[in-house]
């Protein structure tokens, strides 16, 4: 029997099934980077959501989970 794990790990497999995934920053917080995530689309490994204007992981679990 599966047990629902966090809500995180149910939006990530979620998104596998649409065939994305999804990225956390793994870089140090600043004010490029407040620790966001990403949305790649794993057909072509291109960012679908969350790429910012110099590359940074621009949207915030609240709103990836909406």
């Amino acid at each position: 029997m599966r047990t629902e794990g966090s809500p995180e790990q149910s939006l990530r497999r979620v998104l596998k099934a649409a065939g994305y995934r999804m990225r956390k920053s793994r870089a140090p917080i600043s004010s490029d980077n407040l620790g966001g995530y990403m949305i790649v689309d794993m057909s072509g490994d291109a960012v679908a959501a969350g790429g910012g204007p110099r590359g940074g992981f621009g949207i915030r679990f609240a709103a990836a989970s909406s």
